[in-house]
């Protein structure tokens, strides 16, 4: 199934790593390839202008990653990569190692994200329309017979595994919720795929990079017009040509389909702030076939420099301040059996402390019920519905307490839910929920640990 890699790629690590250092390893490993792959990407096009891909480094650290959006963020390195070997070999004779080599690329591109496999594959069909374009002008289309096999051989497995995951998958309606125009456009401007935690504070520097990036634009258009003006221009060959083509329309594609595809289908979500992420890249392998004197290079590099390490200092300091929530959850966790139940509930009005949740179950085996990524099978692990318990807490069902909500299945073998954590101050639900404070505070219920961010109670 997809959305995987990482996944796989931490059970390895933990297999003989405790989970800090594995998460660890898994984040700087996404560092260094990201950069590495993007500049790989962009020599495929222009090696003169390798300076250019300084300016990869403020989209490394964006939202979706710092949200945990692991899959989707080694998606995009793979996409990288695995265009820019596409661009370097496929004007050679057709070979199997090639084809293997793309096929494998491909296929973990699939093992992380559907919508960016869908983006490679639309990229791969891209080039060879161009080519064939420039092979009907000579009438020589033996020059795409090897891309065109070369391609469908590494689409075949990938299409195969999309139809069976679309096909297994339980029929449901899916609302579509799109945003408009002027978002749009203003999450562009304000470069919102980067903005992580404060806006307020970050906004300032994310902005700095836009209109860096815009007066690149600007600069390159004034130099275009002179060289028209001027006659300097000069025939262009047909490999520079098919580039240009390439890059330009890869970035038109990028861009509509972040206009046009919805934000989320009622599961998935974030789709056009991660569509807006992938804009930028695509644009710098355009900036990379114009020309740019080096000086303008050196000051727009260190500009975008400068704003990135600020924000990645901004956003150090917000984990740093995250960090003692994650330890304590981590210190409730040693109070938790082995193999228990665990139902959540969060009283704050921090949506992603829901997930922190998680963190309990990181060196023992147990069931938490609020794990999101089980309900929308989109990941590896999904509720087995049909021998999911019937849960209750001291006989009652789900619902029966007061404010209190967990999953359970009414034909399902009986068993208890042993243990409610509470993230936030259970004190409270004194005003806001009586009844759920009055059976927290109850004999029948032991309470092993409280404080203002988190409680957790023996049921």
């Amino acid at each position: 199934m997809p959305n995987v890699i990482s996944h796989f790629a931490l059970s390895l690590l933990l297999t003989f790593l405790p989970a800090f250092i594995a998460e660890k390893i898994l984040v700087v490993t996404y560092v260094f390839l990201f950069a590495y792959c993007f500049r790989y990407l962009l020599k495929s096009f222009r090696e003169s202008n390798i300076l250019l891909t300084y300016l990869i480094f403020p989209f490394i650290f964006s939202y979706p990653f710092i949200l945990g959006f692991y899959n989707f963020s080694f998606g995009i390195v793979l996409l990288f990569f695995t265009v820019g070997y596409w661009l370097r070999n496929n004007h050679k004779p057709f070979s199997w190692s090639f084809a293997v080599g793309l096929t494998a690329l491909v296929f973990l591109t699939y093992t992380a994200h559907l919508v960016l496999l869908g983006i490679l594959l639309m990229m791969l069909a891209l080039d060879i329309a161009i080519a064939f374009f420039h092979s009907a002008k000579v009438k020589r289309y033996d020059l795409i017979k090897s891309r065109i096999i070369s391609a469908i051989i590494a689409s075949i497995l990938p299409l195969y595994f999309v139809y069976q995951y679309f096909a297994d998958r339980p029929i449901s309606k899916s609302i579509f919720n799109s945003l408009d125009i002027s978002t749009l456009l203003k999450h562009l401007f304000d470069l919102r795929p980067i903005i992580a935690f404060n806006t307020v504070n970050e906004l300032p520097y994310s902005r700095i990079i836009v209109f860096v990036f815009l007066g690149l634009i600007i600069i390159s258009l004034v130099n275009r017009f002179r060289n028209k003006t001027n006659n300097q221009d000069k025939p262009i060959s047909i490999p520079e040509k098919s580039k240009r083509l390439f890059a330009g329309f890869a970035l038109l594609t990028v861009i509509m389909l972040y206009f046009f595809l919805p934000d989320s289908d009622g599961r998935g979500s974030y789709v056009s702030l991660r569509l807006g992420l992938l804009i930028f890249p695509f644009l710098i392998l355009v900036l990379s076939l114009l020309k740019f004197s080096r000086p303008t290079l050196i000051v727009s590099i260190s500009i975008i420099l400068l704003a990135h390490f600020v924000l990645v200092a901004q956003y150090a300091v917000v984990n740093m301040q995250i960090n003692p929530s994650i330890q304590e959850i981590s210190e409730v966790s040693e109070l938790i059996a082995p193999n228990s139940v665990v139902t959540v509930l969060n009283e704050t009005d921090i949506w992603f402390m829901d997930h922190y949740s998680s963190y309990a179950g990181l060196e023992k085996p147990m069931v938490i019920l609020d794990n999101y990524e089980a309900d929308y099978g989109y990941f590896p692990v999904i509720w087995n519905h049909d021998s999911f318990p019937h849960l209750t807490i001291h006989e009652n069902e789900t619902g029966e307490i007061p404010c209190l909500n967990f999953r359970s299945n009414l034909s399902g073998k009986s068993l208890p839910v042993n243990y409610l954590l509470i993230i936030g101050n259970s004190i409270n639900f004194s005003e806001s929920c009586p009844e759920l404070y009055r059976f927290i505070s109850s004999e029948d219920v032991e309470a092993l640990h409280h404080s203002s961010q988190y409680s957790l109670y023996k049921l």
